[in-house]
């Protein structure tokens, strides 16, 4: 358990970078970082912490500080389609669920029916690597 108050901000932000560049690496055979739920569960417990900090420091009417998180058009995409295109088990998963193991997969990003459908679809073209 990490005691957060007892972090600096740069330590949080330097965990919140090496969590996400972990879990979003273009990297061969790392499944075990990038779909491992405690490390899903500890980016974002540091994404949330590091949101909150900045909460204090952010003026009154700045932008949604959750626009961030919105996974349309974000560049991690790309990684996550050659990820997919290598698991035909996650990505019939994905189709029989509803897309709930990609949300969960890609949390904390924020991931609507319409992009689950669209990143499927791309699975679907994208050519096997």
């Amino acid at each position: 358990m990490i005691v957060w108050e007892e972090c600096s901000d740069a330590e949080v932000a330097a965990l919140v970078k090496a969590l996400h560049e972990a879990r979003f690496a273009d990297e061969p055979n790392d499944p075990l970082v990038w779909q491992s739920p405690i490390v899903i569960d500890l980016h974002v417990q540091a994404l949330v912490e590091q949101q909150r900090r900045s909460e204090h420091r952010r003026q009154a009417g700045s932008s949604d500080p959750q626009a961030w998180l919105l996974w349309r058009n974000r560049p991690e995409q790309s990684v996550v389609l050659r990820k997919l295109a290598q698991d035909s088990k996650l990505v019939q998963l994905a189709r029989e669920d509803g897309g709930q193991t990609l949300r969960g997969l890609l949390r904390p990003f924020i991931l609507d029916n319409a992009d689950v459908k669209a990143l499927l679809e791309r699975v679907e073209t994208a050519e096997p690597t």
